[in-house]
C-alpha cells in the first residue's frame, strides 16, 4: 500500500509548479500582446532621469561621467540596459 502523506506532497509539489508554470506562461502572453498592439514598443524612449549622489568615484569613472548628478544620456556607452525589478 501506499503512503498517503509521500502522495500528497507530490500533488502538492506538482500543482505549485503547475501554477508557477501558468503564471510565467500569463506573463509571456501579455507582454507579447502588449508589444503586438503597440502598448510598448522595442526602442521606447525613457524621459529623462536624473541619478544624484548615487556614485563613488571609481563607479564615475566606469560609467564616464563626472560630478554628484548624471542622466543616462550622460553615460558613454553603445548602449544601456535597465533591469526594473518590482516587489509586490
Amino acid at each position: 500500500m501506499r503512503n498517503k502523506k509521500g502522495g500528497v506532497k507530490l500533488f502538492v509539489l506538482l500543482a505549485f509548479i503547475g501554477l508557477v508554470f501558468l503564471a510565467f506562461t500569463a506573463y509571456a502572453a501579455y507582454t507579447a500582446y502588449a508589444a503586438y498592439t503597440g502598448k510598448f514598443t522595442t526602442g521606447t524612449t525613457l524621459p529623462q532621469l536624473t541619478f544624484q549622489g548615487l556614485t563613488s568615484a571609481e563607479d564615475q569613472g566606469y560609467l564616464g561621467v563626472k560630478g554628484d548628478s548624471f542622466t543616462l544620456a550622460d553615460v558613454s556607452a553603445k548602449m544601456i540596459l535597465i533591469d526594473a525589478m518590482s516587489v509586490l
